[in-house]
């Protein structure tokens, strides 16, 4: 991340004032709202995502599935395992969330953003193949990648390709699902397995980039 790069910490940051901000979330939101305005800082202005810090797309996701990942945040579920560096810096913004009322608010405000689909960003990977391996996937997720709040399910549709591929990768690596208590997450992780090669996940995620161009 851009702070990182220039040698900033994760205290260094909070003693700015980034605790207190976001202490005080609480009431109406819109997508003007200054108290969320740090996080555009890395996943962009809309929200869109920036690979060059690991943010990913926000702007569009429903607000359920984003409150759902910051609530997993909290409890450790993400963010905890050792080489999630980038896991571990969201860890501590979403600690700095005071109650369920602030992960509300944040999580509606980033949903608002107007964020375009991503382009497909990943080579080499086969859409026809990628198509069969979704099979298993869209019990859960969807048939057309849309989620499913009542699952847990993310859509899957309309987020960064870099971004899932790093999320299976983390599910592969143990990095994700470890919590006997994230019973969504070890069931993912399972199924992770499914797309076990690189070459797996990127004709995985070259038919999910079909989905995306359908995404809102």
């Amino acid at each position: 991340m851009a702070w990182l790069r220039r040698g900033l910490t994760i205290s260094s940051l909070l003693s700015l004032g980034l605790a207190a901000l976001f202490a005080t979330a609480a009431g109406p939101v819109d997508v003007a709202d200054a108290r969320f305005s740090f996080c555009i800082t890395c996943h962009g202005a809309n929200a869109q995502g920036n690979p060059g810090v690991a943010a990913p797309r926000l702007g569009g996701l429903p607000a359920w599935h984003i409150d759902n990942q910051l609530k997993a945040f909290q409890a450790g579920w993400r963010g905890t395992a050792k080489g999630d560096e980038h896991g571990d810096v969201m860890r501590t913004m979403a600690l700095a969330l005071a109650n369920d009322e602030a992960v509300r608010d944040a999580a509606a405000w980033a949903a608002a953003l107007n964020a375009p689909a991503p382009a497909a960003t990943l080579l080499g990977g086969d859409p026809t193949a990628g198509k069969a391996l979704y099979a298993p996937c869209a019990a859960c997720h969807g048939a057309e990648g849309q989620g499913q709040e009542a699952l847990g399910a993310p859509p899957l549709a309309g987020q960064n390709d870099w971004y899932l591929e790093t999320q299976l990768e983390h599910y592969l690596a143990g990095r994700r699902g470890f919590d006997p208590a994230d019973s969504r997450g070890q069931q993912m992780r399972a199924l992770a397995g499914t797309v076990s090669t690189p070459q797996q996940r990127r004709d995985l995620l070259a038919y999910l980039a079909t989905l995306s161009t359908k995404a809102p």
